[in-house]
């Protein structure tokens, strides 16, 4: 997956959540093949919005939070991916994505992601 493929995908999450005044989003599932993020207009709603990490290597992120405005997710720039491999030791091909909430920064280190709106 190249970053343009990235920004295309972040650009319709983008779209997807304008049109929505908060999202709440949870950790569906997530095993060595995927991590599923699924993003809901409330609670007890079915998913509006799935994001599918493939091949995740790392996951900091809490299992569920409140999107409430702002940007949302995007890669990690060069110098910020060089730091987090040395200290982790990140394979060849895998991309660090920044998920934004708040004032908090979490991260999904994956090979790619697949984006489905409803």
């Amino acid at each position: 997956m190249t970053a343009n493929e990235c920004l295309t995908k972040f650009n319709s999450i983008k779209e997807c959540l304008s049109e929505v005044l908060w999202m709440h989003f949870e950790i569906q599932s997530a095993d060595s093949e995927q991590v599923i993020l699924v993003g809901k207009p409330d609670e007890f709603a079915e998913p509006m919005l799935e994001i599918v990490f493939v091949q995740p290597f790392m996951i900091s992120c809490p299992m569920h939070f409140t999107y409430e405005g702002g940007d949302f997710i995007g890669l990690a720039p060069q110098e910020e991916f060089y730091q987090m491999n040395e200290r982790y030791h990140i394979g060849q091909g895998y991309h660090i994505f920044k998920i934004k909430v708040e004032n908090r920064r979490f991260f999904i280190i994956a090979r790619s992601m697949h984006v489905s709106i409803r």
